[in-house]
């Protein structure tokens, strides 16, 4: 390649122009009074001045008033034949905005190397400032994310096998800033059980086209051990090997230990919950969803996989409790307060079981129901043991019962018995025997009473409206009572006299 040589001055003078004009940095000359000499086309651009309105105007125009000193110090390095080279700092354009530049400053000298004045080639550098600061704005924030969600950020050079490390990841793994991070490193923090998952994930990374997710554990210097969850993606080349593996890691262990708590509280919930026969139940009145334990599954004798709702609860009652189930949802509902209810559920099984629903309102903003949820009890078992307590003390009354009655039946027949062997002895002494025979009169009265009294205990006496003394109604059930009940238990009665005579069925008296 040959050499361009410009023998005239003229030319090169304009060559030189050209030159200025078209460079993209703004070239200007100022002497050493700071004053403007020369302004290219950039300079125009970059400022907003023309050449015409900044030659023979001091430099000092473009600096803002807290910048002016650096004039003078700039001239003073330039009278000593200095070159500044990029040199930060910031000017102001004619419409005031404020730019920031690099500003490279040579000396010029004449022939005689005497400094007459100086060059400057200078580039606005405000968008790549801006892009800077956004950067250490953005690495800033990345930082505080990371800090605040424990994520770490790594990457690792598959042919040079070097590591990078963020902040967080030396948190993580409680390791001193100072140490090097490399990849033996690391391994030797994974538990030994997951260090197969490690491997693992490594040869799932390079076969996939998309990050993978794993989790594993670290046992860190300090003999802690924390689980971390990894998301890592491998970078291939155009050839489709991997050339650096890149990823997240983050420490989940408040989650993991969270979610443990969780699942040991719900299984302790259905552990007692199967214990007591208790299950809960929530209704989303808005969205009308329903959903149910396990438990109020199985007391409704239901499969695992039932899927309850609003229309299917009610079908699990029996028929004839089907409406009162309903009126108390919507009273429940529309009093915006829960209840309590007792129902007969129908098994699909046929197995009949009482159950006792308890509920709770929760409203909406608005004061509307928004959820009804609450418990079911299964206490057909209880109900069915009362039942039989309650028959057992209807035999034991029973029982004492008789024993009384026959004692007294006794008591009546040996009184009968001997009235009537003394009666037999005046008759066979000639004698009438008067007095004997109205004593066995009243012994068959009374007896007759104490079976009127049994007829009317057991609801039997005919269906017959009298005037009758209610004082002396309840005089004779006290009777036939004290010889049912314990000896330990005493009656007492305070019946009013001369009360006036009611119509009534007597034996009604004996339901009370």
């Amino acid at each position: 390649m040959t050499a361009l040589r410009i023998e005239n001055p003229e030319d090169k003078a304009y060559l030189l122009a050209a030159i200025v004009d078209s460079s993209d940095d703004a070239i200007i000359s100022k002497d050493l009074n700071g004053i403007v000499t020369s302004w290219n086309r950039s300079a125009e651009r970059i400022f907003g001045y023309t050449a015409s309105e900044m030659i023979g105007q001091p430099i000092t125009v473009l600096m803002p008033p807290d910048r002016i000193a650096e004039e003078s110090q700039i001239l003073a390095r330039i009278m000593r034949g200095e070159r500044l080279d990029h040199f930060e700092t910031v000017r102001q354009r004619k419409d005031g905005r404020l730019i920031d530049i690099s500003l490279t400053i040579s000396p010029v000298r004449n022939r005689d190397g005497t400094v007459i004045g100086a060059s400057k080639i200078v580039r606005d550098i405000t968008d790549k400032r801006r892009v800077e600061d956004e950067l250490r704005s953005n690495q800033a924030q990345l930082l505080d994310s990371q800090r605040l969600a424990h994520v770490g950020s790594w990457d690792r050079d598959v042919a040079t096998g070097r590591v990078r490390w963020s902040h967080q990841m030396y948190e993580i793994f409680g390791l001193p800033d100072d140490t090097k991070p490399v990849f033996v490193t690391f391994l030797s923090l994974v538990h030994p059980k997951d260090l197969e998952i490690i491997e693992e994930a490594e040869k799932r990374a390079v076969a996939a086209d998309a990050p993978i997710v794993v989790e594993y554990r670290i046992i860190r210097p300090d003999g802690k051990v924390r689980f971390i969850r990894s998301v890592s993606e491998v970078v291939k080349d155009e050839q489709g090997a991997p050339v650096r593996f890149v990823g997240t890691d983050q420490d989940i262990t408040e989650q993991v230990n969270a979610t443990q708590l969780l699942r040991e509280s719900e299984a302790q919930l259905k552990s007692a919950e199967r214990m007591a026969h208790v299950g809960n139940w929530i209704w989303d009145v808005k969205a009308n969803q329903w959903s149910c334990s396990e438990e109020m599954l199985r007391i409704l004798g239901q499969p695992q996989d039932y899927e309850p709702s609003y229309e299917k609860s009610f079908q699990v009652v029996v028929p004839q409790g089907r409406k009162r189930a309903e009126e108390w949802v919507r009273a429940c509902l529309a009093e915006r307060r829960g209840s309590r209810i007792e129902l007969e559920m129908l098994r699909p099984d046929g197995d009949r079981r009482i159950v006792v629903f308890r509920s709770e309102v929760l409203l909406d903003e608005d004061g509307s129901p928004a959820r009804m949820f609450g418990t079911c009890q299964d206490v057909t078992d209880a109900r069915r043991a009362q039942e039989d307590a309650f028959a057992r003390q209807k035999l034991e009354s029973l029982g004492t019962l008789a024993s009384g009655i026959a004692h007294d039946f006794n008591n009546l027949l040996g009184a009968m018995l001997a009235q009537a062997e003394l009666a037999t002895a005046e008759l066979a002494s000639g004698s009438h025997p008067d007095e004997e025979l109205k004593q066995i009169r009243e012994a068959a009265i009374r007896g007759s009473e104490i079976v009127r009294q049994l007829m009317i205990y057991a609801g039997k006496e005919g269906d017959v409206v009298e005037p009758t003394d209610v004082s002396k109604a309840v005089e004779g059930m006290v009777r036939v009572l004290k010889v049912s009940v314990s000896r330990h238990a005493t009656i007492v009665t305070d019946p009013a006299e001369g009360l006036p005579a009611i119509k009534a069925r007597p034996h009604s008296f004996a339901k009370l």
